[in-house]
């Protein structure tokens, strides 16, 4: 049977449109599973959003849980001879130092030479014994290094010290001369106990060639060699409370306990420096407590909002009691009692809710409780088994964020929902396909008919026409 391609083209009338009518029709069916699937998906967005803000809460809470916060110390000094840093078992007080000297590492230098790459003397088996010493001359560490005729030229000799990792770094020098280049030999580390020794012994008893000899052999003790020491090998010397100090490097550790200074340069008068509890950093801590929880708080204030006249501008987590039940968690681990001499409550640190909700310092308390830092620690960490404000929070934020936990288990449910309302809604559009093709195709059935009709119609008509024509 001819089929129609374009509905409505054999009986004119406009069935495109009203198929077009009918689909939207069917397709309303939807519409309730839109909805639902908006309200969750939205719903979900609200509770991930929670889990990230209450992440954050609970990553200003660790902070407050480590005991090194309230150990740690600060350092103020203007001086710029030195700097320094302080570990948790830094001793507080006041320290007057004066950088008399700063530590430097050896350097030798050989006689200038005319030419970086030319064999030096006749390129015979020899070794090069490198040794690293002490003043005295007792010897810390010895590197033998091969020579011959393809590495006894200076760039040679330069890169067979760098590759032996001996502890001295050389380098080739140009100093304009007529004889220009110098390889020069640097002590990878500074102070006394790092000086160079360098000699150099023939392999074979019958090469009588000296070239190398004279111009590498040196001893540190003495001086003697034909190397000229460019940079002398020096300790650091400083007076701290007017003691005097040694140290081998610019880095001075435990001169003071639990302070490492670094020396820059020498400076005329001595410089204070003091070394204190560090106020700022516990102060920063518990303040971004404050914030964190507050902004947790504003979320949940936006997620839960309700709007009388506009109900599409609630919240997406407006009466949810998961919600609340966060909320009432939370706030109850604030209320939490702990054994102490002075702190025994987080309101007492000046740590408390106001009527919005919202925690706020009371400056005065929380500086009468940073005076007595061992109390806030325990108020905060616990001590003799007890549990601090800060274990009662993690515990109940773990109750909250862990796997299994309740957000793990609101968001799971939520989940499934939206996965059985994508499973309906795929049911459904199938049914409403069905249905629309159905319709098109009866219309397209009553089209052909129509067209057919029409056409038998228009031939009859043609046909009583005819036989209404006078004939001549």
């Amino acid at each position: 049977m001819p089929s129609i391609t374009s509905l409505g083209v054999g009986s004119g009338l406009d069935l495109t449109t009203l198929l077009k009518g009918l689909e939207r029709s069917e397709s309303s069916r939807l519409e309730p599973i839109k909805i639902q699937e908006k309200s969750y998906t939205n719903k979900l967005d609200g509770y991930n959003r929670l889990s990230s803000a209450l992440e954050g809460f609970q990553g200003a809470v660790d902070a407050l849980a480590d005991p090194a916060l309230y150990e740690s110390k600060s350092i103020t000094t203007t001086s710029t001879a030195f700097s320094a840093t302080s570990g948790t078992d830094a001793q507080e007080g006041n320290y007057s130092i004066k950088v008399l000297n700063l530590a430097s590492a050896q350097s030798l230098a050989t006689t200038g030479q005319a030419s970086r790459t030319d064999t030096i003397g006749t390129g015979g088996n020899s070794t090069l014994t490198l040794s690293i010493t002490d003043g005295a001359g007792n010897v810390s560490s010895t590197t033998d290094i091969a020579l011959d005729s393809t590495n006894s030229s200076l760039e040679g000799i330069r890169d067979a010290i760098n590759t032996a990792d001996a502890g001295v770094t050389a380098s080739i020098i140009n100093d304009g001369s007529g004889t220009p280049y110098r390889l020069v030999m640097t002590s990878d580390k500074t102070g006394e106990s790092s000086q160079i020794n360098m000699s150099v012994t023939n392999d074979d008893i019958l090469n009588t060639d000296t070239s190398l000899q004279d111009l590498l052999n040196y001893n540190s003790a003495d001086n003697s060699g034909n190397l000229t020491e460019t940079s002398e090998a020096k300790n650091a010397n400083l007076e701290i409370n007017g003691l005097a100090i040694t140290s081998d490097t610019n880095t001075v550790e435990e001169a003071i306990q639990g302070v490492t200074l670094t020396l820059n340069s020498v400076n005329d008068t001595a410089e204070n420096m003091v070394v204190a509890q560090d106020d700022g950093t516990i102060r920063e801590a518990f303040e971004t407590l404050v914030s964190s929880y507050n902004s947790m708080q504003d979320l949940i204030d936006i997620q839960t909002t309700y709007d009388a006249e506009s109900k599409s501008s609630n919240g997406s987590l407006l009466g949810e009691s998961t919600v609340r039940s966060i909320q009432n968690q939370i706030r109850g681990a604030f209320n939490t009692s702990v054994s102490g001499d002075s702190l025994n409550y987080l309101t007492q640190a000046g740590i408390s809710l106001n009527k919005d909700g919202k925690l706020e310092i009371d400056n005065t308390r929380f500086d009468k409780a940073m005076a007595d830092v061992s109390s806030l620690s325990t108020l905060m960490i616990g001590a003799d088994g007890e549990s601090g404000v800060t274990s009662v929070l993690s515990t109940t934020l773990g109750s909250m964020l862990d796997d299994g936990g309740v957000l793990d288990t609101v968001t799971g449910s939520i989940d499934s929902r939206l996965e059985s309302l994508k499973d309906r809604k795929e049911t459904i559009q199938r049914s409403i396909d069905s249905t629309v093709d159905r319709y098109r195709k009866q219309f397209n059935d009553l089209d052909l008919l129509l067209s057919n009709i029409n056409s038998t119609s228009s031939y009859l008509s043609q046909q009583l026409s005819a036989l209404n024509t006078p004939q001549n």
